[in-house]
């Protein structure tokens, strides 16, 4: 995850993601494909001082554009191993200053700037009052947060163990087959 350029990390990304391609022709083995999302959660939950937020925010990166080749297996390891911690740094409310709780006090509507704006706060803070690259956090705040809206989205039809779209599980059928619940084939489930 550690790269000196943007143009470094883009080499390095398209390497990993050749392994992690649902429809590649030669085999890679699973620990190959579970070495980069326990690196990725090694990076993201580890500390200021091993990793920061700039190199949090390329792990991130990484892990979106992994998802999005929508390899099944992969992906329900994501699920298994990440997706709640993913989840609570989703969730990360920075504490108020003084002047901020005062503002809000006094709007009851926030428009659409401002709730980036605050978004943008919110996130310069995720990982900690010490961390230096606020910029990379409140980035990482927004990429996560459109990432797990975009994970939402991917059709895991062929993946059993995950929930329906109504966050039902699957049912089975006569033959043994899981169904969905529904009769639109093409309706999108939640996959992480």
């Amino acid at each position: 995850m550690t790269t000196k350029s943007e143009e470094e990390f883009q080499y390095k990304c398209e390497a990993i993601l050749e392994n992690l391609e649902p429809n590649q022709t030669n085999w890679v083995p699973f620990k190959v494909k579970r070495q980069v999302v326990d690196a990725v959660k090694e990076v993201i939950k580890g500390p200021p001082k091993d990793y920061g937020a700039h190199e949090k925010l390329n792990a991130l990166r990484l892990l979106n554009k992994s998802i999005l080749l929508r390899n099944n297996e992969f992906n329900r390891y994501v699920e298994n191993i990440l997706m709640a911690g993913l989840q609570r740094l989703a969730q990360f409310n920075a504490p108020k200053q003084a002047d901020d709780a005062a503002s809000d006090a006094g709007s009851a509507k926030l428009s659409a700037h401002d709730t980036a704006q605050e978004m943008l706060r919110r996130g310069e803070m995720i990982f900690g009052p010490h961390e230096t690259d606020r910029q990379s956090s409140a980035t990482f705040l927004v990429i996560l947060l459109d990432s797990i809206e975009k994970w939402s989205r991917i059709d895991t039809s062929d993946s059993p163990s995950l929930s329906n779209a109504q966050g039902k599980p699957p049912k089975a059928t006569p033959s043994g087959q899981r169904s969905s619940g529904t009769s639109d084939s093409t309706e999108e489930k939640t996959c992480l």
